[in-house]
């Protein structure tokens, strides 16, 4: 029997080796990733004969939801030994992370798949989405501005407030983020206007250039940054990662927005304290991962003896929490039972739709 436990100090090489393994990733920033990042705590893994066959890293976070600034952690990476897939060890090994994480009182957990739908059975669903645009040949006529670190966290931290789902990051964590991206070549411009900071993109210039992140304040300044990366693209394809809400039309060979983030609840009592709040409403809930966040509570965390006005899984209250999806829209879907239409209303009301995004994924 496999049986997982929490990474120890000493699993950092056994995971790294697994960890390169598995994705394919550079040494270089492997190297970087683990001894920065790798926080025996916030992971775990699973061994057999003194070999680690299964690991799930995660780094501590802060989160935005709706304004609140949360506590949460971001998955780095799953991963199995080839020779033991299909063996239902990711699924152990996150089962045991996901309770393990509940334990601290973190309210729920984020990360961005590569494949998108891999988490949905285990109550982590679609939360934000991506505006991904490919030019084939691109060409620009605006230079690239440089930017300092400083001045691009200052943006950052300023503009990121408008999303709900977003990582919020201290000025020191800021700096280690850019490492992240300087340690596999990682470049980043700005866009000006009138000297102020209106845009900026962090981007990989190799044999095409990927824009990891692109924020601005304005479709003046989404313009003007294009245009830049266009420019240093020179006739080579230019992929681009966009926040999902601007409206700017962009000549591209592809143009489509689609769900790139999913978040997970891991304390219910926690995220309903820390986010709502509110004693008002009985929810019925379900969730096949983490046993405590079963039954039916207030929306200040409490469980309660009430009939539920609502009953719905997990994922979807956190769908609904962080903003991603209406009342409405959860209804129409059939993932929502509805006991009580005025509750329904009210919470229409308390749980608006919010711009959901996100472009971290360490």
């Amino acid at each position: 029997m496999y049986k997982p436990r929490i990474a120890r100090p000493d699993d950092i090489e056994d995971i790294k080796k697994l960890w390169i393994d598995r994705f394919g990733e550079e040494e270089g920033f492997a190297d970087f990733m683990f001894s920065s990042r790798y926080i025996p705590e916030y992971s775990a893994c699973i061994e057999e004969n003194g070999k680690i066959i299964s690991a799930l890293q995660s780094i501590p976070q802060n989160i935005l939801i709706r304004g609140r600034i949360l506590p949460c952690t971001i998955l780095a990476g799953v991963s199995t030994d080839e020779e033991y897939t299909g063996r239902g060890l990711m699924s152990r090994v996150f089962s045991f992370y996901m309770n393990h994480i509940a334990s601290l009182d973190i309210p729920l957990t984020v990360h961005t798949p590569a494949n998108h739908p891999t988490f949905f059975s285990k109550g982590h669903l679609s939360a934000t989405n991506t505006r991904f645009v490919t030019i084939n040949s691109a060409v620009g006529y605006t230079e690239p501005e440089n930017i300092r670190p400083d001045e691009l966290y200052k943006f950052y931290s300023t503009v990121c407030t408008k999303y709900s789902g977003i990582i919020s990051r201290s000025y020191p964590d800021f700096l280690f983020k850019l490492k992240d991206y300087e340690s596999t070549g990682g470049k980043y411009i700005a866009v000006r206007i009138n000297g102020m900071v209106t845009g900026y993109a962090v981007y990989f210039d190799y044999y095409e250039v990927l824009a990891e992140e692109v924020l601005a304040i304005d479709s003046e300044s989404y313009e003007k940054l294009v245009d830049m990366l266009k420019t240093i693209s020179n006739g080579r394809k230019l992929s681009m990662k966009l926040p999902p809400d601007i409206g700017i039309e962009i000549v591209a060979d592809s143009d489509e927005t689609k769900p790139k983030g999913v978040a997970g609840i891991a304390s219910l009592e926690t995220l309903l304290r820390m986010a709502v709040g509110i004693d008002d409403f009985a929810v019925e809930v379900q969730d096949r991962i983490v046993e405590q966040n079963n039954g039916v509570f207030n929306l200040s965390g409490g469980k309660t003896t009430k009939s539920p006005q609502i009953c719905l899984s997990v994922g979807h209250l956190m769908q609904l929490i962080e903003g991603y999806k209406s009342i409405e829209e959860l209804r129409e879907e059939g993932v929502v039972h509805i006991r009580d239409d005025n509750a329904m209303r009210e919470l229409s009301k308390l749980f608006p739709k919010q711009n959901c995004f996100i472009f971290d994924e360490y």
